[in-house]
Protein backbone atom coordinates (compact mmCIF):
# COMPACT_ATOMS: atom_id res chain seq x y z
CA UNK A 1 0.00 0.00 0.00
CA UNK A 2 1.36 3.43 -0.95
CA UNK A 3 2.13 5.60 2.04
CA UNK A 4 0.10 8.80 2.20
CA UNK A 5 2.33 11.86 2.35
CA UNK A 6 2.36 15.48 3.36
CA UNK A 7 3.52 17.32 0.22
CA UNK A 8 4.21 21.02 -0.26
CA UNK A 9 4.82 22.46 -3.72
CA UNK A 10 6.97 25.59 -3.95
CA UNK A 11 6.57 28.19 -6.72
CA UNK A 12 7.81 31.73 -7.29
CA UNK A 13 4.25 33.01 -7.62
CA UNK A 14 0.71 31.97 -8.40
CA UNK A 15 0.39 34.24 -11.38
CA UNK A 16 -1.03 32.57 -14.47
CA UNK A 17 1.57 30.32 -16.09
CA UNK A 18 1.94 26.76 -17.32
CA UNK A 19 4.09 25.51 -14.43
CA UNK A 20 1.84 27.16 -11.84
CA UNK A 21 -1.30 25.71 -13.39
CA UNK A 22 0.29 22.27 -13.54
CA UNK A 23 1.24 22.47 -9.86
CA UNK A 24 -2.40 23.15 -8.95
CA UNK A 25 -3.65 20.27 -11.12
CA UNK A 26 -0.99 17.96 -9.67
CA UNK A 27 -1.86 19.01 -6.14
CA UNK A 28 -5.58 18.50 -6.72
CA UNK A 29 -4.99 14.95 -7.95
CA UNK A 30 -2.58 14.15 -5.09
CA UNK A 31 -5.17 15.45 -2.64
CA UNK A 32 -7.84 13.16 -4.11
CA UNK A 33 -5.53 10.20 -3.44
CA UNK A 34 -5.48 10.97 0.29
CA UNK A 35 -2.28 12.98 0.57
CA UNK A 36 -2.04 16.28 2.43
CA UNK A 37 -1.10 18.97 -0.11
CA UNK A 38 -0.16 22.65 0.14
CA UNK A 39 1.51 25.30 -2.01
CA UNK A 40 4.12 27.82 -0.86
CA UNK A 41 4.38 30.92 -3.06
CA UNK A 42 7.01 33.64 -2.73
CA UNK A 43 4.55 36.24 -3.95
CA UNK A 44 1.33 37.99 -3.03
CA UNK A 45 -1.79 36.37 -1.67
CA UNK A 46 -3.60 38.42 -4.34
CA UNK A 47 -2.04 36.45 -7.23
CA UNK A 48 -4.83 35.31 -9.60
CA UNK A 49 -4.30 31.57 -9.11
CA UNK A 50 -4.42 31.71 -5.30
CA UNK A 51 -8.21 31.52 -5.25
CA UNK A 52 -8.16 28.81 -7.92
CA UNK A 53 -5.88 26.68 -5.71
CA UNK A 54 -8.00 27.31 -2.63
CA UNK A 55 -11.14 26.35 -4.55
CA UNK A 56 -9.51 22.92 -5.03
CA UNK A 57 -9.07 22.66 -1.22
CA UNK A 58 -5.30 23.18 -1.53
CA UNK A 59 -3.81 25.17 1.34
CA UNK A 60 -1.80 28.19 0.10
CA UNK A 61 1.01 29.92 2.00
CA UNK A 62 2.09 33.25 0.49
CA UNK A 63 5.36 34.73 1.77
CA UNK A 64 6.47 37.88 -0.06
CA UNK A 65 9.64 38.79 1.87
CA UNK A 66 11.21 35.36 1.95
CA UNK A 67 14.72 36.65 2.71
CA UNK A 68 13.68 38.65 5.78
CA UNK A 69 13.96 37.25 9.31
CA UNK A 70 10.21 36.85 9.66
CA UNK A 71 9.96 35.44 6.13
CA UNK A 72 12.57 32.79 6.95
CA UNK A 73 10.78 31.99 10.21
CA UNK A 74 7.48 31.53 8.37
CA UNK A 75 9.14 29.26 5.82
CA UNK A 76 10.73 27.19 8.58
CA UNK A 77 7.49 26.75 10.51
CA UNK A 78 5.65 25.85 7.31
CA UNK A 79 8.10 23.34 5.83
CA UNK A 80 8.62 21.44 9.10
CA UNK A 81 5.12 20.01 8.70
CA UNK A 82 5.77 18.25 5.38
CA UNK A 83 7.42 14.99 4.31
CA UNK A 84 8.14 16.10 0.74
CA UNK A 85 9.23 19.58 -0.38
CA UNK A 86 8.63 19.71 -4.14
CA UNK A 87 10.37 22.73 -5.70
CA UNK A 88 9.20 23.96 -9.11
CA UNK A 89 11.45 26.99 -9.59
CA UNK A 90 15.18 27.64 -9.35
CA UNK A 91 14.41 30.98 -7.68
CA UNK A 92 13.25 29.14 -4.56
CA UNK A 93 16.64 27.58 -3.87
CA UNK A 94 18.33 30.64 -2.40
CA UNK A 95 15.63 31.61 0.16
CA UNK A 96 15.27 27.95 1.14
CA UNK A 97 18.97 27.23 1.73
CA UNK A 98 19.19 28.62 5.26
CA UNK A 99 15.92 27.00 6.32
CA UNK A 100 17.00 23.60 4.98
CA UNK A 101 20.18 23.77 7.04
CA UNK A 102 17.95 23.82 10.11
CA UNK A 103 15.43 21.24 8.91
CA UNK A 104 18.11 18.92 7.50
CA UNK A 105 17.67 15.77 5.46
CA UNK A 106 17.23 15.41 1.73
CA UNK A 107 13.46 15.56 1.38
CA UNK A 108 13.45 18.01 -1.58
CA UNK A 109 12.38 17.07 -5.10
CA UNK A 110 13.54 19.69 -7.60
CA UNK A 111 11.64 19.91 -10.90
CA UNK A 112 12.98 21.98 -13.79
CA UNK A 113 10.06 23.22 -15.92
CA UNK A 114 12.17 25.19 -18.39
CA UNK A 115 15.40 24.87 -20.32
CA UNK A 116 17.24 27.95 -19.00
CA UNK A 117 20.85 26.94 -18.20
CA UNK A 118 21.16 28.94 -14.93
CA UNK A 119 24.93 28.48 -15.22
CA UNK A 120 26.38 31.80 -14.04
CA UNK A 121 28.78 31.76 -11.11
CA UNK A 122 25.99 32.94 -8.81
CA UNK A 123 23.65 30.17 -9.96
CA UNK A 124 26.45 27.61 -9.64
CA UNK A 125 26.94 28.64 -6.03
CA UNK A 126 23.21 28.61 -5.25
CA UNK A 127 22.78 25.11 -6.70
CA UNK A 128 25.88 23.76 -4.99
CA UNK A 129 24.75 25.10 -1.61
CA UNK A 130 21.34 23.50 -2.02
CA UNK A 131 22.47 20.17 -3.46
CA UNK A 132 22.70 18.31 -0.06
CA UNK A 133 18.95 18.68 0.43
CA UNK A 134 17.86 17.31 -2.97
CA UNK A 135 16.71 13.68 -2.96
CA UNK A 136 15.80 13.63 -6.67
CA UNK A 137 15.43 15.83 -9.73
CA UNK A 138 12.97 15.74 -12.60
CA UNK A 139 12.74 17.55 -15.92
CA UNK A 140 9.76 18.12 -18.20
CA UNK A 141 11.80 17.56 -21.37
CA UNK A 142 14.92 15.67 -22.39
CA UNK A 143 16.43 18.93 -23.69
CA UNK A 144 16.01 20.53 -20.27
CA UNK A 145 17.68 17.52 -18.62
CA UNK A 146 20.65 17.57 -20.99
CA UNK A 147 21.20 21.31 -20.56
CA UNK A 148 21.19 20.98 -16.78
CA UNK A 149 23.49 17.94 -16.75
CA UNK A 150 26.00 19.73 -19.00
CA UNK A 151 26.31 22.48 -16.40
CA UNK A 152 25.81 20.38 -13.26
CA UNK A 153 27.27 16.86 -13.62
CA UNK A 154 25.62 15.56 -10.44
CA UNK A 155 25.98 11.81 -10.80
CA UNK A 156 24.93 11.10 -7.20
CA UNK A 157 21.39 12.50 -7.50
CA UNK A 158 18.64 10.47 -9.24
CA UNK A 159 17.35 12.33 -12.31
CA UNK A 160 14.44 11.51 -14.58
CA UNK A 161 12.21 13.07 -17.23
CA UNK A 162 8.58 13.32 -16.11
CA UNK A 163 6.21 14.64 -18.74
CA UNK A 164 3.66 17.14 -17.52
CA UNK A 165 0.13 15.82 -17.73
CA UNK A 166 -3.10 17.62 -18.46
CA UNK A 167 -6.68 17.40 -17.28
CA UNK A 168 -8.97 16.42 -20.13
CA UNK A 169 -12.18 18.46 -20.34
CA UNK A 170 -15.24 16.20 -20.29
CA UNK A 171 -17.12 17.86 -23.11
CA UNK A 172 -15.22 19.26 -26.05
CA UNK A 173 -16.80 20.98 -29.00
CA UNK A 174 -14.99 20.27 -32.23
CA UNK A 175 -16.96 22.81 -34.19
CA UNK A 176 -15.19 25.87 -35.49
CA UNK A 177 -15.87 29.08 -33.59
CA UNK A 178 -17.10 30.78 -36.78
CA UNK A 179 -17.65 29.61 -40.32
CA UNK A 180 -16.66 33.04 -41.64
CA UNK A 181 -13.31 33.58 -39.90
CA UNK A 182 -10.34 31.57 -38.67
CA UNK A 183 -10.00 32.31 -34.95
CA UNK A 184 -6.45 31.94 -33.66
CA UNK A 185 -5.30 32.30 -30.07
CA UNK A 186 -2.21 33.29 -28.12
CA UNK A 187 -2.11 32.27 -24.45
CA UNK A 188 0.71 33.15 -22.07
CA UNK A 189 2.72 35.85 -20.40
CA UNK A 190 3.36 38.85 -22.61
CA UNK A 191 7.14 38.82 -22.13
CA UNK A 192 10.09 38.84 -24.58
CA UNK A 193 10.64 35.07 -24.21
CA UNK A 194 7.16 34.35 -25.58
CA UNK A 195 7.81 36.64 -28.56
CA UNK A 196 4.18 37.33 -29.50
CA UNK A 197 5.43 40.23 -31.63
CA UNK A 198 6.34 37.60 -34.26
CA UNK A 199 2.68 36.65 -34.59
CA UNK A 200 1.63 40.27 -35.01
CA UNK A 201 4.35 40.80 -37.64
CA UNK A 202 3.11 37.73 -39.50
CA UNK A 203 -0.42 39.12 -39.58
CA UNK A 204 0.81 42.53 -40.69
CA UNK A 205 2.37 41.19 -43.90
CA UNK A 206 -0.72 39.26 -44.95
CA UNK A 207 -2.88 40.78 -47.69
CA UNK A 208 -5.76 42.84 -46.29
CA UNK A 209 -8.33 40.39 -47.64
CA UNK A 210 -6.63 37.54 -45.71
CA UNK A 211 -6.32 39.63 -42.54
CA UNK A 212 -10.07 40.08 -42.61
CA UNK A 213 -10.54 36.29 -42.55
CA UNK A 214 -8.58 35.97 -39.29
CA UNK A 215 -9.57 36.89 -35.72
CA UNK A 216 -6.75 36.96 -33.14
CA UNK A 217 -7.43 36.44 -29.41
CA UNK A 218 -4.55 37.32 -27.05
CA UNK A 219 -4.79 36.09 -23.45
CA UNK A 220 -2.25 37.21 -20.84
CA UNK A 221 -0.47 40.23 -19.48
CA UNK A 222 3.11 41.29 -18.86
CA UNK A 223 5.81 43.79 -19.70
CA UNK A 224 5.25 43.58 -23.49
CA UNK A 225 1.55 44.38 -23.32
CA UNK A 226 1.83 48.03 -24.37
CA UNK A 227 4.41 47.25 -27.06
CA UNK A 228 2.12 44.67 -28.64
CA UNK A 229 -0.91 46.93 -28.48
CA UNK A 230 1.07 49.79 -30.04
CA UNK A 231 2.28 47.57 -32.89
CA UNK A 232 -1.28 46.39 -33.55
CA UNK A 233 -2.57 49.97 -33.54
CA UNK A 234 0.14 51.18 -35.94
CA UNK A 235 0.25 48.20 -38.31
CA UNK A 236 -2.99 46.23 -38.07
CA UNK A 237 -5.80 48.75 -38.22
CA UNK A 238 -7.96 46.49 -40.39
CA UNK A 239 -7.19 43.30 -38.49
CA UNK A 240 -9.47 41.75 -35.86
CA UNK A 241 -7.43 41.61 -32.65
CA UNK A 242 -8.70 41.37 -29.09
CA UNK A 243 -6.55 41.65 -25.94
CA UNK A 244 -8.23 39.92 -22.99
CA UNK A 245 -5.63 40.50 -20.28
CA UNK A 246 -5.38 37.95 -17.49
CA UNK A 247 -7.97 35.17 -17.67
CA UNK A 248 -7.72 32.23 -15.25
CA UNK A 249 -10.58 29.94 -16.27
CA UNK A 250 -9.62 27.53 -19.05
CA UNK A 251 -13.22 27.20 -20.22
CA UNK A 252 -13.15 30.92 -20.97
CA UNK A 253 -9.98 30.64 -23.06
CA UNK A 254 -9.75 27.60 -25.32
CA UNK A 255 -13.30 27.51 -26.74
CA UNK A 256 -12.69 31.08 -27.99
CA UNK A 257 -10.41 30.06 -30.88
CA UNK A 258 -9.86 27.34 -33.50
CA UNK A 259 -6.07 27.14 -33.39
CA UNK A 260 -3.36 28.12 -30.89
CA UNK A 261 -0.14 29.90 -31.97
CA UNK A 262 2.99 29.64 -29.78
CA UNK A 263 5.94 31.80 -30.87
CA UNK A 264 8.29 31.25 -27.90
CA UNK A 265 12.07 31.36 -28.09
CA UNK A 266 12.23 28.33 -25.81
CA UNK A 267 9.78 26.05 -24.01
CA UNK A 268 9.93 23.11 -21.65
CA UNK A 269 6.85 20.95 -22.07
CA UNK A 270 4.16 23.56 -22.58
CA UNK A 271 0.99 23.05 -20.56
CA UNK A 272 -0.75 25.65 -22.73
CA UNK A 273 -0.05 23.53 -25.82
CA UNK A 274 -1.29 20.39 -24.09
CA UNK A 275 -4.43 22.11 -22.81
CA UNK A 276 -5.20 23.51 -26.24
CA UNK A 277 -4.82 20.08 -27.81
CA UNK A 278 -7.03 18.56 -25.10
CA UNK A 279 -9.72 21.02 -26.21
CA UNK A 280 -9.39 19.76 -29.82
CA UNK A 281 -7.47 22.88 -30.87
CA UNK A 282 -4.43 22.20 -33.07
CA UNK A 283 -1.27 24.19 -32.46
CA UNK A 284 1.21 26.18 -34.53
CA UNK A 285 4.43 26.26 -32.48
CA UNK A 286 8.06 27.16 -32.84
CA UNK A 287 10.30 24.12 -33.22
CA UNK A 288 12.08 24.61 -29.89
CA UNK A 289 12.40 22.79 -26.58
CA UNK A 290 9.66 20.28 -25.90
CA UNK A 291 7.31 21.63 -28.57
CA UNK A 292 8.14 18.96 -31.21
CA UNK A 293 7.35 16.28 -28.63
CA UNK A 294 3.77 17.57 -28.53
CA UNK A 295 3.19 19.07 -31.96
CA UNK A 296 3.68 16.58 -34.78
CA UNK A 297 4.15 18.57 -37.97
CA UNK A 298 1.32 18.11 -40.46
CA UNK A 299 -0.36 15.54 -38.17
CA UNK A 300 -1.85 17.35 -35.18
CA UNK A 301 -0.40 20.80 -35.77
CA UNK A 302 2.44 22.66 -37.44
CA UNK A 303 6.01 23.60 -36.49
CA UNK A 304 7.69 26.81 -37.65
CA UNK A 305 11.14 28.30 -37.11
CA UNK A 306 11.58 30.77 -34.27
CA UNK A 307 11.24 34.44 -35.30
CA UNK A 308 10.33 33.57 -38.88
CA UNK A 309 7.17 35.61 -39.27
CA UNK A 310 7.19 35.17 -43.06
CA UNK A 311 6.96 31.41 -42.67
CA UNK A 312 4.22 31.86 -40.08
CA UNK A 313 2.33 34.26 -42.35
CA UNK A 314 2.32 31.71 -45.21
CA UNK A 315 0.92 29.06 -42.89
CA UNK A 316 -1.81 31.34 -41.55
CA UNK A 317 -2.75 32.25 -45.11
CA UNK A 318 -2.96 28.56 -46.03
CA UNK A 319 -5.13 27.70 -43.01
CA UNK A 320 -7.48 30.62 -43.57
CA UNK A 321 -8.23 29.10 -46.98
CA UNK A 322 -8.22 25.44 -45.80
CA UNK A 323 -10.14 25.57 -42.54
CA UNK A 324 -11.26 21.93 -42.74
CA UNK A 325 -7.64 20.98 -41.99
CA UNK A 326 -7.87 22.84 -38.67
CA UNK A 327 -10.82 20.73 -37.52
CA UNK A 328 -9.19 17.46 -38.62
CA UNK A 329 -5.90 18.26 -36.89
CA UNK A 330 -7.81 19.27 -33.75
CA UNK A 331 -9.26 15.78 -33.45
CA UNK A 332 -5.79 14.28 -33.90
CA UNK A 333 -4.42 16.64 -31.24
CA UNK A 334 -7.01 15.52 -28.68
CA UNK A 335 -6.31 11.86 -29.41
CA UNK A 336 -2.54 12.33 -29.07
CA UNK A 337 -2.78 14.08 -25.70
CA UNK A 338 -5.26 11.51 -24.37
CA UNK A 339 -2.87 8.66 -25.20
CA UNK A 340 0.41 10.23 -24.13
CA UNK A 341 0.03 13.01 -21.56
CA UNK A 342 -2.55 12.16 -18.93
CA UNK A 343 -2.23 13.80 -15.53
CA UNK A 344 -2.63 10.41 -13.84
CA UNK A 345 0.65 9.22 -15.37
CA UNK A 346 2.54 12.25 -14.05
CA UNK A 347 1.01 11.79 -10.59
CA UNK A 348 2.08 8.13 -10.48
CA UNK A 349 5.64 8.94 -11.58
CA UNK A 350 6.02 11.60 -8.90
CA UNK A 351 4.60 9.21 -6.30
CA UNK A 352 7.39 6.76 -7.17
CA UNK A 353 10.01 9.50 -6.80
CA UNK A 354 8.59 10.61 -3.43
CA UNK A 355 8.57 7.06 -2.03
CA UNK A 356 12.22 6.28 -2.87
Amino acid sequence: MTKQLKIIHIVSSLNVGGAERFVIDLGEKQLSLGNEVAILSFSSNDDPLVEIAKSKAIEVHSIERAASFFGQLKILLTLKKFDIIHIHTAYALKPLSIVMKIIGGNRCVYTRHGAAPNNSLEWQKIHQNFKPYIKAMSFVSQESAEIFKSNYPWHDIPMSVVDNGVLLPDLVSVNRVSENKLHIGSVGRLVPLKHQISLLKALSILPKEIQQLIQLHIFGDGECDQKLRAFAKDNLLEANIRFYGMVTERDQIYPTFDCLVVTSETEGLSLVIMESMAYCKPVIATSVGGNPKLVKHNENGWLVDYDDHEQLAKLLCHLSENVQQVTAFGLSAREYITKNFSLATAVNKYAEIYQK
